[in-house]
């Protein structure tokens, strides 16, 4: 499967994953991974499928403390809180499994290897004109540099470029611009 890439305003960006995922379903995928910065979408995404009654939902911030420790990465807070357990428990069910996380991979991969897996990046952009613009992509490294462990882990992984190794990049942006 070659990569897509969907640039919608955020009233139409359900639909075209909602249509994306029952494809990448019928294909065969069993493990759907819902990725990105802090508020790029996972969880609005993760919520419209709900309308999927065979999926199982995951999302990781489930398995973070309130609060959580800032000197602690976040994929450790998740891991630590049980996400790895509940994938492997979810996947028994033989249902495709919907996976949300700012750092979803690296979890999933240690929860399974499976190999029918489709991975989908969200990035929050803005419009002006024709202009289009990622705006959480800019500068994750040096933003990294001086954050906290649990934020540093988040902007880390990004910096890395991960939506390279999506099957599915979603380019949301606000319908007033």
């Amino acid at each position: 499967m070659s990569q897509v890439i969907i640039r919608l305003p955020d009233s139409e960006i359900a639909s075209a994953f909602l249509e994306w995922l029952d494809g990448a379903i019928d294909e065969g995928a069993q493990v759907i991974l819902i990725e990105g910065l802090l508020g790029s979408g996972k969880s609005y995404l993760l919520e419209r499928a709900a309308v999927r009654a065979n999926i199982i939902r995951i999302e990781l911030d489930d398995f973070l403390p309130r609060p959580a420790d800032q000197n602690v990465a976040w994929q450790t807070h998740a891991i630590q809180g049980g996400a790895i357990a509940n994938i492997q428990s979810a996947l028994e069910l033989k249902r495709p499994l919907l996976v949300s996380g700012a750092v979803a991979h690296p979890i999933i991969t240690r929860a399974t290897h499976h190999h029918s897996m489709r991975r989908i990046y969200c990035k929050r952009m803005s419009r002006v004109g024709e202009y289009v613009d990622w705006l959480d992509g800019e500068g994750l490294s040096p933003h990294a540099d001086r954050s906290p462990e649990y934020f540093r882990s988040i902007y880390s992984y990004h910096a890395a470029q991960p939506w390279l190794q999506a099957d599915l990049v979603l380019e949301r942006f606000p319908d007033f611009q």
